[in-house]
Formats: structure tokens, C-alpha cells, sequence
């Protein structure tokens, strides 16, 4: 299977290592919980290779014995190494019993750096606080973006198909590597089966097992609806299996905290607080509606509501559903300091679906953005001061990446020599050839109308180093030689870092403050310190 390098969640866990905090690392079942601590773990080794890592996976049987906490804790302790910093991670810790004395004890030790992985109830944050002494930090990974999706598959198809496909396929990486739709559907059928049977039904001794299926199948053909308990209750009645509202609220607890579904609360704008009564259940991947369902009738702006909710979350916002008197707006997306009001429909052409989507949006009399977002196939607009974007867009990261280009207001002031600039032909297209030690290691490219002030300092005899810290972004990727063909192939690069070393062959990416791309290929590297006769760095580049 293909890998694809989570970026957000690697760069949460890089910024909480070796941070005295027990870092937990949870979310659905077949999410790539297990792929990203592999490649963290990869990271370790590479970043700090005296470093002792000490793996337990408790799906391998080689550690079935280290599933007593007691000898957990033992075994860890006897391969500590002295004089070194010791990472303790653990897979799918639920499954050793009473795993919290053993890391508790190890946590109080102070010897390890800890990380967990797990798929249900326990390591929910409100229960963390309980099991661990110490202070945990939650880390809840997500099935696949559809940028991610997008990189998984190379571009290979036009966005807006690629999206299409995406709505069907889902997030969960380990259905895509089958050929059809039958054996891509019955891997979605069976992981969903698993969860409800094996971490549900089983584990919680739930005697009505055909009300847990019941109840799951309404909430899927029920996505983004307002639902209770008790309507819940009363739907299922006419199927013979009337469970109670107690036990149905019981049951949609167990589907959440397995990760399938996640509650979306409702909270009242002008009373500034949540309502309790009623709430919307969106489901954490979305092709498990097809894969359970088939082909039965499918509202597609309900299933964009809930790709977009789940992006929203994945992205960091807290989101809750907006009520405005007799109004509600999808949705209330917060992150510290930053409020966002979006709607979300599927075909918006007709005017009076346009006027109905935009009407609780012109209700909110506050100044927090507001936006529109549905399946438009055009460029972003405004219309009484609200944003209509295209959803693939928006998922793309072409709306985000404006975003943080806009949030942006140092500008550079630096007046640079002729020597030091290299305006790019009417294709965007250019070579620059300059003393990349003199002038603070600054070099311009102008092209049609934009700038961008690249930085550089030695790394080595035939590389350097490349900076962001006159641009806004810089992309980085081994193994990429070629320029990208579009806008698009910039998905691929890892914008997460301050500088990078580029050796002669490679490709570094810089995006400006207008949102622009500068991809630059280094052709030849001269170091007077090392040899050279002169100090001298050579590239060709594009203009995105």
C-alpha cells in the first residue's frame, strides 16, 4: 500500500516532543493511527539517532506476553538505556488490561517519553484526566483529507473527478488498494462490521445487537438532520426492535466514542450557550454511508455537510451548529481568537436555493466572515458580503492557502542590486546564476506582476540552504526532479518547515504573500571555503 506522509499530525507530534506530557494518539479504527507513529518514529531516528526507541504493538503476537501491565512496566524499565533519551510508544495500548498503572508509573519515573495509540472509549479526553496522573495530550487523527487522497493517487485525475471519486471512496487509505468497487465496498463493509461487533457489541456485552445496526444505519441516512433519542426511538419501532430512548442514547454514546460518528451540538447565538435537547451526527468517514447503504437515496448536500464538518474538525476548528431564532446556520467553526459562519449546500443556481442558503448568514449581525460554501465549479464571489466558494476548491487547500496569505502583513523592505534580481519571461519562466553569500544571501525573481525574495546560506560543497523568512511558505520534497506541471502538484511539497538543505538536482518550493508559487531547481553549487574558486549558486525556475 501506497504511504502518504500526514504532515499535521507528524508536525503536533514534533511539537510535543519531549514535552513531559503523555501524548495520546487515537481516532477510528483503520485511520492510519498505527502508519503515523511508524513514520514519527522514522523521524526520531533520523533527527536524533542515539536515541533508544522502545515499540510494543499489541496486534503482533511477539508482545502478547507484555499484555500484563506488570510486566509492561518491567520489560520497558529493563531496556532503558543509561545516557540517552528513551521513547516509549505504544500501539493500540487498550488491548494490554490496566495499561494506565504501567504508564503511570513509567510516566512518574521521568525516563521515557510516551506515546500511545488506541480506538475507543478509553482514551477519550474526558476520561483521560482520570486514568493518567500525569497531563495527556490528545492527538485525534482523522480518516484522509481529500487533499490527502488527492496526493495518494499522484493528481492522476482532473480535480473536480477526483472529487467525485472521493465522495464515494472515503478516507480510509486501506480500501484503496483494491481494484473494484465490489472488493472496495465489502473492506469499508467489514472494518464498519468490526467496530459495531468486536468494540461494541462484544466488548460492552450490548444485548440488542440488531438495535446498535438499526440505530447506525438511521444516523448514516440521517447525516447532518437534527435527531434525538427518542426520535431516534420512535423511527425504529415500525422495524420491531424498539429499543427505548435511554438504551438508543446508550447505543448512539458507544457508536461516537468508537469513532464512527461525532455529535455536532447546537448552540443558541444570541443566548450564547449549547442546547442540549437536540444534536447532529456526522459520520467520521463518509464513504461508510455507500458502503452500508449502497445506492439508496443519497441527499448530497447533507453528505458535502458532512464532508465539510469533518474538515472543519480536521483543520482544528471546534464546531457546533448555529441557532438564530427560528434560524440556524450550518455551522460555527471556532479556533482560538477566529470565528467562521459557514453554510453548505450542493447546487446553489437556482435563486431561491441561493436567497434560502444565504438568508441565515445575513441574520448574524456580527462582523466574524461568513461563508457559502457549495458545489459551484467557479472561482470564489462575493454577494452581500458573503464568500461563495467551491467546496473542491475549498477542500483542495486553494481557499486556506489564500486565507493564510491574507492573515499575512509584514511586507520585505529590501532594496536589492541589479545583480541580485532575475525577472522571469512571459512563460513564468527563468535561470538565475548569482554570489549567493554576498548581499545577506538575498536573491528577487520578479514575473507578471509578483515577487519573490528568496534567502540562502551554505549547507555544503554541492548544496544550500534554502529559507522561508522573506516568503511566506517553503515546500520541500526528496525524489521530486522535475517542476510541476500546475498549481496543483504544490500539494505534494511539506510547507511545515523554516529551511531546508537542497542538494544540486533538487527542487525547493516559495509561496509569497500573494499566494503565488516559485518553484526553483538548484543546477550548481560553488563554495570558495570549500575548494571553489568562486562562490556561486545556479537555478532554473517556474512561475505558478
Amino acid at each position: 500500500m501506497k504511504l502518504v506522509e500526514r504532515k499535521i499530525y507528524l508536525e503536533k507530534l514534533e511539537n510535543l516532543r519531549d514535552t513531559p506530557d503523555i501524548k495520546v494518539i487515537t481516532g477510528m479504527r483503520r485511520s492510519g493511527k498505527s502508519v503515523i507513529v511508524q513514520q514519527f518514529i522514522n523521524r526520531i531516528k533520523q533527527t536524533e539517532p542515539l536515541a533508544h526507541v522502545l515499540f510494543v504493538d499489541f496486534t503482533r503476537l511477539e508482545f502478547e506476553e507484555l499484555k500484563d501491565y506488570r510486566r509492561l512496566s518491567s520489560w520497558a524499565e529493563e531496556n532503558r538505556r543509561e545516557g540517552v533519551r528513551n521513547y516509549l510508544v505504544i500501539d493500540e495500548v487498550q488491548m494490554c488490561e490496566k495499561f494506565e498503572h504501567a504508564i503511570n508509573s513509567l510516566h512518574a519515573s521521568q525516563n521515557f517519553d510516551i506515546y500511545l495509540t488506541g480506538s475507543n472509549a478509553f482514551l477519550l479526553s474526558s476520561d483521560l484526566a482520570t486514568l493518567f496522573t500525569g497531563r495527556a495530550m490528545v492527538i485525534e487523527v482523522f480518516p484522509f483529507s481529500f487533499a490527502e487522497y488527492r496526493l495518494y493517487f499522484g493528481y492522476e485525475q482532473r480535480v473536480d473527478e477526483a472529487f467525485d471519486d472521493y465522495v464515494r471512496k472515503g478516507g480510509l487509505p486501506g480500501s484503496y488498494v483494491y481494484r473494484t468497487e465490489t472488493e472496495r465496498t465489502e473492506n469499508l463493509l467489514e472494518t464498519y462490521k468490526t467496530i459495531v461487533q468486536r468494540d461494541l457489541i462484544e466488548k460492552y456485552r450490548l444485548g440488542n445487537a440488531a438495535a446498535m445496526h438499526c440505530i447506525g444505519e438511521f444516523l448514516m441516512d440521517n447525516i447532518g438532520n437534527i435527531t434525538s433519542p427518542n426520535n431516534v426511538s420512535k423511527s425504529l419501532s415500525v422495524k420491531q426492535v424498539e429499543p427505548s430512548h435511554v438504551t438508543t442514547g446508550n447505543y448512539i454514546r458507544h457508536l461516537c466514542h468508537a469513532f464512527i460518528f461525532a455529535e455536532c451540538k447546537r448552540y443558541d447565538l444570541k443566548g450564547a450557550k449549547y442546547l442540549e435537547s437536540l444534536s447532529k451526527y456526522y459520520l467520521y468517514d463518509h464513504g461508510l454511508r455507500f458502503a452500508v447503504l449502497g445506492n439508496r437515496y443519497v441527499d448530497y448536500g447533507r453528505l458535502y455537510e458532512n464532508i465539510v464538518y469533518i474538515e472543519l474538525r480536521r483543520r482544528g476548528y471546534e464546531v457546533y451548529v448555529g441557532k438564530l431564532y427560528e434560524k440556524e446556520v450550518d455551522f460555527v467553526a471556532s479556533r482560538g481568537s477566529e470565528r467562521l459562519y459557514i453554510q453548505v449546500s450542493d447546487d446553489i443556481s437556482n435563486e431561491k436555493t441561493l436567497a434560502r442558503e444565504l438568508t441565515p448568514l445575513e441574520k448574524i449581525a456580527d462582523a466574524y466572515p461568513k461563508i457559502l460554501i457549495a458545489r459551484t465549479h467557479h472561482d470564489e464571489s462575493i454577494l452581500s458580503g458573503i464568500r461563495i466558494i467551491d467546496i473542491v476548491r475549498w477542500l483542495a487547500g486553494e481557499e486556506a492557502r489564500m486565507s493564510v496569505a491574507s492573515r499575512i502583513r509584514s511586507r520585505v523592505k529590501t532594496a536589492l542590486a541589479q545583480d541580485f534580481k532575475s525577472v522571469a519571461d512571459v512563460n513564468g519562466r527563468g535561470q538565475a546564476e548569482f554570489d549567493f553569500l554576498a548581499n545577506s544571501g538575498l536573491f528577487t525573481v520578479e514575473a507578471n506582476g509578483t515577487t519573490f525574495v528568496t534567502s540562502w546560506s551554505e549547507a555544503g560543497a554541492d548544496s544550500v540552504r534554502a529559507y522561508k523568512d522573506k516568503v511566506e511558505l517553503l515546500g520541500v520534497k526528496s525524489g521530486i526532479v522535475e517542476f510541476p506541471l500546475s498549481v496543483e502538484g504544490m500539494e505534494q511539497f511539506d510547507f511545515t518547515r523554516r529551511s531546508s538543505v537542497c542538494n544540486i538536482g533538487d527542487i525547493v518550493v516559495f509561496m509569497n504573500r500573494d499566494g503565488r508559487f516559485l518553484a526553483a531547481k538548484i543546477l550548481d553549487v560553488q563554495v570558495k571555503s570549500r575548494g571553489a574558486s568562486r562562490n556561486l549558486l545556479s537555478f532554473s525556475y517556474r512561475v505558478y
